[in-house]
């Protein structure tokens, strides 16, 4: 070999290096190794040459089986036709050599051209996180942003919005400012709140929305509210129902018990049983039939497990001296042992 061999094209227009990695010649094999015994630091540029040749010199990318063997085959007819050329003289294996790498230039921007349009097609447009009866889950958002989603709640977003968040049922958000001062937003079907970065917990349930702010500042705004905005400061607790068009709570509420949940436990502040039973409710996804109507105004202060059932129902029992029974998929709460000989007496 009179060459130097230091160029990708010294090797790709080398007649008998196209047969040793083209058409397998067993000659040209023993010939070429022989040769890189010798000069083993010209391994790296041989074998990139080798890669062009076989057209496998780009990134391994996920497509389908069919669409593979589709390009592979093109690939395959074009090199057999070039094979001839290959004999010719020499003065002719520069065209050769412009003519193979278009060819693979070709074949490689499809595959990537492909690769990029399915995955623009596969790739959802909306982001969705849901949780079932009972499951709690603690999300990262693409901006960095983080949320833990309650029960029985989802969030959604466009995957190019990510701090634009549909939410429904109840979520603590810990909201990263941006230093562009891009705000944040939580739509429900009462309002929307706006963030710069703060922390808060929005409940969207009941045909209301129920917002506590933590700390920071937020802005709800109320379409059907004169003036549309509502400013609010740590220690703000505002409950708005767009049904009834009217604010149904607006005070200062440092207990925290608004986001109590994410410990594991509901807390109640004098709430009457209706009430205690319909946050349940939306935990767990049970329903409950009311028999004894003398136990309603009874007022409940105190906390019931958000992952335990069984526990949050004997709280109930106990707290409110009441008999609880499955029947189907409904609980009946009727009366005790103790006042059923009551009301006999």
């Amino acid at each position: 070999m009179k060459k130097e061999y230091t160029e990708l094209e010294d090797f790709i227009e080398d007649v008998s290096f196209n047969k040793w990695i083209l058409e397998k010649s067993k000659k040209d094999e023993l010939i070429w190794k022989e040769w890189t015994a010798k000069h083993p630091e010209k391994w790296e540029v041989m074998e990139e040459a080798a890669s062009i040749l076989i057209g496998i010199s780009f990134n391994q990318i996920e497509l389908s089986e069919t669409k593979i063997q589709q390009e592979l085959d093109s690939l395959h007819v074009s090199i057999t036709k070039k094979e001839a050329a290959f004999q010719q003289p020499k003065q002719n294996q520069g065209s050769l050599f412009t003519q193979r790498l278009f060819s693979i230039a070709a074949v490689i921007s499809l595959l990537i051209a492909c690769t990029v349009a399915v995955s623009l097609f596969l790739k959802p447009s909306v982001i969705e996180h849901r949780t079932s009866f009972g499951e709690f889950e603690k999300i990262e958002l693409p901006d960095g942003s983080q949320v833990a989603l309650n029960a029985n709640s989802s969030i959604s977003y466009k995957f190019n919005q990510p701090r634009k968040v549909w939410l429904d049922g109840e979520a603590y958000f810990d909201v990263l400012k941006k230093t562009d001062g891009q705000n944040f937003q939580v739509l429900t079907n009462d309002l929307t709140v706006k963030v710069l970065g703060t922390s808060f917990n929005v409940n969207s349930r009941y045909e209301k929305t129920k917002v506590f702010l933590e700390e920071g500042k937020v802005v709800l705004e109320v379409a059907e509210l004169k003036g549309n905005t509502i400013e609010m400061v740590p220690g703000d607790l505002i409950s708005y129902s767009k049904k009834s068009k009217k604010i149904l709570e607006n005070k200062t509420d440092q207990t925290h018990k608004n986001i109590s949940w994410r410990n594991g436990v509901i807390r109640f502040d004098a709430a009457p049983l209706p009430t205690v039973l319909q946050e349940i409710t939306a935990i767990y996804g049970i329903l409950f039939n009311i028999q004894n109507s003398q136990k309603t105004d009874i007022l409940f202060s105190g906390g019931i497990p958000n992952d335990n059932l069984a526990i949050a129902l004997e709280n109930i029992r106990e707290v409110y001296d009441v008999k609880i029974e499955k029947q189907g998929s409904t609980y009946t709460i009727g009366h005790s042992k103790e006042q059923r000989t009551e009301n006999r007496e």
